[in-house]
């Protein structure tokens, strides 16, 4: 490369620079969060997955899923760690998509990550997913969506449907996260933050900050493995053999 020659970018950088700037913009502009709102009911389902998951693996037990229709959602959980229990929600779900956009360096790799989450989502909606309709039909909804793309995608569609997917659950993860730090709403309701202040006495804001570094340094190492690996992924030549 020359002096001065600018570095192309590769499709899949590209694609990790829209979303971001997608992302970010519809963070900010009054009303954008509606638009971002079937995302949040995807990042809810797998936040509350996280929840059962750690219970079960903590030696606790799970009784049901609910996720409303305003992107909320609630996991009715016996657990004898609530700190490890509480804290998987935020924690898992921003290691979800950093995992997803890991592994999604390849075509393969992409189609192996998507069916990944679609067996999350399916061992949620057979065990635990129940009331709210909206909720249900979301679950099962993104449940054949995942399981569609997973087998169906290919190329460069893969690799940068499923690095989308990742990085807007580690940037919908941090944004959740971040929410709860505001000391307004830490002072209404139940939370995973104040049900763990509740217990351990440990200030909720406290245990939210703590997630909200770990979510982004999740994101920051997310976004530079999937930008390195798409400069070091180019087109291979053409050979013509005699």
């Amino acid at each position: 490369m020359g002096k001065g020659e600018m570095k192309k970018l590769q499709p899949q950088q590209i694609g990790l620079l829209i979303v971001t700037a997608a992302m970010l913009v519809l963070w900010i502009i009054p009303g954008g969060q509606l638009a971002t709102l079937p995302l949040q009911y995807l990042d809810t389902h797998l936040h509350e997955t996280c929840h059962a998951i750690a219970s079960l693996l903590t030696a606790g037990s799970v009784g049901t899923i609910h996720v409303y229709a305003d992107g909320s959602g609630v996991t009715q959980t016996y657990m004898d760690h609530p700190v490890i229990v509480a804290s998987a929600g935020y924690v898992g779900s921003s290691i979800i998509g950093a995992g997803i956009i890991a592994v999604s360096r390849s075509p393969k790799g992409a189609r192996i990550a998507m069916l990944g989450v679609f067996g999350l989502l399916m061992i949620e909606c057979m065990f635990w997913l129940r009331g709210d309709l909206t909720g249900m039909i979301s679950g099962f909804v993104y449940m054949l969506a995942f399981l569609v793309m997973g087998i169906k995608l290919d190329g460069w569609t893969a690799m940068i449907v499923a690095q989308f997917i990742g990085l807007q659950q580690c940037l919908t993860s941090l944004q959740a996260v971040f929410g709860l730090v505001n000391p307004r709403i830490l002072s209404y309701g139940d939370n995973d933050a104040t049900i763990l202040q509740g217990i351990t006495h440990v200030p909720a804001i406290l245990w939210s900050a703590s997630w909200s570094l770990f979510s982004l340094i999740v994101v920051v190492i997310a976004f530079g493995s999937a930008w390195s690996a798409s400069a070091n992924r180019r087109p291979r030549s053409p050979v013509v053999l005699p």
